[in-house]
């Protein structure tokens, strides 16, 4: 809601709350801290890391929340100038 609204740094304050420090990739096919890390790279315009996110949620696309996921990054990629709430309604 707070990316939607523009409010970038209460974003990623609350993205930062659901980053899993347990992430283990070998008992999960779910890359979810990449999905909350792509994000908080759109919103803090880090490019090069939303690149890394994107590329490491490719490794799991035969995971059908990761083909989500992934579809939602590229998104973001694709309108990277523009802002989040933009960037998700663009077609």
């Amino acid at each position: 809601m707070e990316g939607l609204a523009g409010n970038y740094k209460h974003a990623v304050f609350h993205a930062k709350k659901v980053l899993d420090p347990d992430e283990d990739l070998s008992n999960s096919k779910m890359y979810w801290n990449d999905f909350v890390l792509g994000n908080i790279a759109f919103w803090t315009k880090d490019e090069a890391k939303l690149r890394k996110h994107i590329a490491n949620i490719e490794n799991g696309q035969s995971f059908k929340p990761n083909q989500i996921n992934l579809n939602y990054l590229n998104q973001l990629l694709k309108y990277f100038d523009l802002s989040y709430k933009q960037a998700l309604t663009e077609a």
